[in-house]
């Protein structure tokens, strides 16, 4: 009987056009993978990593693959923070149902496009094979993975369709994050990822002129081809 292979939390390939083989993963944070998960991935990988420095400081000590490259690129502002009340005040307007998950990712996109698109133009720097991944993998790691492959041109239900995989293993891969202080609104909090919360991306970016036109005020056409350039070759 095969044995079955054993992935790191939250991890897949992004969808391809052409069936080829994939070069672009998301994951959650490969420091939450055994020894074991982390020798199931490609080799020379770059874990290009959306967290603040802050969360990287509280990974435990893990014995990464000698040819795994972490790349810190945080996609949030590492100087602006959000004090625990803040913090748990959005919480409690999720558990509530007073705001969603697409609402708060339409906000961190209209308030940091300089972010998003110097985010995009470094994943472009990277040569071979690269994971996209930040704490759990869904948020963060989610948003850029629908800005990838819009570049791409990937038909929107396969936008969808990633973004809403990370439900299949969800329980499991919680299990691993941890909780600090927030661990009782924490658990509180629905983490299922909905279709219609990246439905709302996609009908902003629609809104926008598509991701071209969201990356226009913030990027020349010329950067912008480059990158839909890179994007199309990693995910034809």
């Amino acid at each position: 009987m095969p044995t079955s292979v054993t992935l790191p939390p939250n991890w897949r390939p992004l969808p391809t056009a052409g069936g080829s083989e994939p070069t672009v993963f998301r994951s959650a944070a490969l420091s939450l993978a055994t020894v074991e998960e982390l020798s199931t991935c490609p080799s020379e990988l770059t874990w290009f990593d959306l967290r603040i420095p802050a969360e990287v400081e509280l990974d435990p000590q893990v014995e990464y693959p000698p040819t795994l490259r972490h790349r810190n690129t945080p996609l949030l502002d590492p100087e602006v923070t959000i004090i625990q009340g803040q913090k748990a005040s959005m919480l409690q307007d999720l558990i509530d149902g007073t705001t969603t998950f697409g609402s708060g990712y339409i906000d961190m996109l209209e308030a940091a496009p300089e972010r998003f698109a110097a985010t995009l133009e470094a994943l472009a720097t990277v040569d071979g094979p690269v994971v996209i991944a930040c704490q759990g993998g869904r948020d963060r790691s989610g948003l850029v993975s629908a800005l990838l492959l819009s570049l791409a041109g990937t038909p929107r239900e396969a936008v969808i369709a990633d973004y809403v995989a990370t439900n299949a293993n969800l329980a499991s891969d919680l299990a691993r994050q941890p909780t600090g202080d927030m661990g009782d609104i924490m658990a509180q909090l629905d983490l299922t990822c909905r279709e219609s919360d990246i439905e709302m991306v996609l009908d902003h970016l629609d809104s926008r002129g598509g991701i071209r036109g969201y990356l226009a005020p913030v990027l020349s056409e010329d950067r912008i081809d480059r990158l839909q350039v890179w994007a199309r070759e990693r995910l034809s």
